[in-house]
């Protein structure tokens, strides 16, 4: 085992016994290792200062696999972080603060930046260094009042906790994400207030996004019809941003649901914008593959992981 793959057998340990409050037993049961040898890692941890008041992993980013990634999908940029933990919220925020650092380097004054919901976007605004001084312009790419789900990771929500933390300027879109019908939709895009943030929500310099997966789609009913339901099924829809379902080649099918979103689809947004997609866990592996093979990712921030499928998963389309 060469010394970097050691530091890393430490930082992962050290995860699993801290973070994820697993035994000393549970782990020598899940690396095959004996709880000695368990016992004898978390000591050395320690003497390394790995193990300090949080855990200090001494791999921040996977380079190999980043490089990897961008020349197989033709992606401007991919940030991978390594997976030490189990637990899905603490991958998420690992994800998160790679997010979180990497638009304080790129947000500049006079630059406009589009979020969408979730709670990987969430842990993004999180780690948000407090009080600084860009002057910029933070808006939302889908309205808010979600039935269901908690405020804090709705865009709106998203985008006024990043003004705040950023020094921008917050464009609210109140209006639901989802709404009755294409009429009560028209009716609402004719207010003047919210065609302002909507033009916003078009040209954005920077676009924040994660993907949804089809768990998800059904666990809010109410927000799909029967027929709806069938048609996604129909469509072959794997994912989706901001309500925009995509299938596995990454395209956004004709679907009845879009006529009910208050929001421009990614692929819209994509025409002018810069679209980074900070998305990761096992769990939405396939829809981050189907979305970067839409051609409409240019930046990818996610977990090691997922990385690893998506070099293995299929021959890139690009």
């Amino acid at each position: 085992m060469s010394k970097q793959e050691h530091l890393r057998l430490l930082s992962k340990i050290a995860f699993m016994y801290y973070m994820d409050n697993m035994s000393q037993q549970e782990i020598s049961r899940r690396l095959n290792f004996s709880r000695s040898k368990v016992s004898r890692l978390l000591v050395e941890a320690r003497e390394r200062e790995i193990v300090q008041i949080h855990i200090d992993a001494p791999v921040t980013r996977c380079f190999d696999l980043e490089k990897q990634l961008e020349d197989k999908f033709g992606i401007e940029e991919a940030i991978i972080v390594p997976v030490y933990s189990e637990k899905e919220e603490n991958i998420l925020k690992s994800i998160g603060k790679a997010g979180a650092d990497y638009l304080t380097d790129l947000v500049k004054d006079g630059m406009t930046i589009g979020f969408s919901l979730g709670r990987t976007l969430k842990f993004v605004t999180d780690f948000l260094s407090d009080n600084q001084q860009i002057d910029c312009d933070i808006v939302p790419i889908i309205g808010g009042n979600w039935p269901g789900i908690q405020a804090d990771i709705d865009a709106n929500t998203i985008c006024q906790k990043a003004a705040e933390k950023l020094g921008g300027n917050y464009f609210p879109l109140y209006a639901p994400a989802i709404v009755a019908d294409q009429q009560l939709k028209e009716s609402i895009l004719r207010d003047s207030t919210i065609q302002n943030v909507l033009n916003k929500a078009l040209q954005p310099d920077i676009t924040i996004a994660s993907v949804g997966v089809e768990s998800s789609f059904f666990a809010h009913a109410n927000l799909l019809t029967e027929e709806e339901k069938d048609q996604l099924k129909k469509e072959g829809v794997v994912g989706e941003v901001a309500c925009w379902f995509f299938n596995s080649e990454g395209e956004i099918p004709n679907l009845s649901i879009h006529n009910r979103v208050v929001g421009p689809s990614i692929t819209e947004i994509n025409k002018q914008s810069k679209v980074i997609l900070v998305s990761g866990t096992d769990y939405k592996k396939e829809a981050i593959a189907s979305a970067l093979s839409g051609n409409w990712v240019d930046t990818l921030i996610t977990d090691e992981s997922v990385a690893e499928f998506l070099l293995n998963v299929r021959e890139a389309v690009k």
